[in-house]
């Protein structure tokens, strides 16, 4: 250990420093507490190094669980705010209060049973594309479609159809099922562009 006198020096000289949060969160650890009675009592090259080498390593943790931490909160708000464009934009009979004088946030879904009792339950339910859409400028894009376009979007990407399947089910040719399948995605996509540009 430092004798006494040089721990003292070395806090007067650096109290500004030893303010900072995460150095005395640093030092709080006594491994690390260790290193720095070493380095004040032989600041060999060697001695500075593993200290170095220590900070360092939690600096870079600490950032990481920073990073981490904020990546969960701002993803939660996203979440949130999906979920709530979801619920506006698709309102169910069901939200609205128990009684028409009911001030109480019970609402009629609130007291019935769910039929789903998983989100894979949720999602085999789903009958259309428009359903699973999040974005607004793609729901925008979509309801530009036509109704057989958005016909064989649900069937592509919501029941798992292919072409053949789809021009057997039309009685049309598996080319033309295509054809109509690639002009949805090119209106799609020009849309997006517009409302970009």
């Amino acid at each position: 250990m430092p004798n006494k006198e040089n721990f003292k020096k070395f806090h007067i000289e650096n109290r500004s420093q030893l303010q900072n949060d995460v150095i005395q969160s640093f030092l709080k650890q006594e491994k690390n507490e260790q290193l720095l009675a070493k380095v004040l009592v032989n600041p060999s090259p060697t001695n500075i190094e593993k200290l170095d080498k220590e900070f360092k390593e939690y600096y870079l943790k600490l950032k990481i669980i920073k990073y981490i931490s904020s990546l969960i909160h701002f993803y939660t708000i996203d979440f949130d705010k999906k979920n709530n464009q979801r619920n506006r934009r698709f309102m169910l009979m069901l939200d609205a209060p128990k009684y028409e004088s009911d001030d109480s946030s019970t609402n009629l879904i609130d007291v019935q049973p769910s039929k789903y009792t998983t989100e894979t339950d949720y999602f085999d339910s789903v009958q259309s594309f428009q359903e699973t859409i999040e974005s607004s400028k793609l729901y925008n894009a979509y309801q530009k479609l036509t109704s057989k376009q958005k016909k064989v979007l649900d069937l592509i990407y919501i029941h798992g159809y292919n072409t053949n399947e789809i021009a057997r089910l039309y009685k049309e040719t598996p080319q033309n099922i295509s054809n109509i399948h690639k002009r949805a995605l090119k209106k799609i996509k020009e849309s997006f562009e517009k409302d970009r540009g």
